[in-house]
């Protein structure tokens, strides 16, 4: 079990990890809709071309990772809680697999 300090703690890490994933959206939403429909030649910066996607879907695994541990209450056999880090695993790893791709689609940024 966890103790309230620890919940504490993880309750503050989780705010920190929503506002960097909101903060990601909106700058990739801005750049998207903002530059890119106006002007067809703009071109996307390079933190948007290989690493927001990648990036928010990291930390969205992360927070799926953590909320868990600040469930109140267990179920009987953690069915649900070990969904739960299941699902956090491949979050991460499909934005690692998102980041990668990028590259290799887009010729290693070259």
């Amino acid at each position: 079990m966890v103790s309230d300090k620890t919940k504490f703690k993880l309750k503050i890490i989780l705010i920190a990890l929503l506002v960097i994933i909101l903060g990601i959206v909106a700058e990739l939403l801005v750049e998207i809709f903002a530059f890119k429909l106006r002007d067809s030649s703009y071109e996307l910066s390079f933190w948007a071309n290989h690493f927001s996607i990648g990036v928010a879907l990291i930390l969205v695994g992360a927070v799926a990772f953590i909320m868990p541990l600040l469930s109140k209450q267990k179920y009987a056999d953690d069915s649900k809680d070990s969904l739960m880090i299941i699902v956090s695993g491949l979050l991460i790893i499909s934005g690692l697999v998102a980041m990668i791709y990028s590259f290799i689609a887009g010729g290693f940024g070259f």
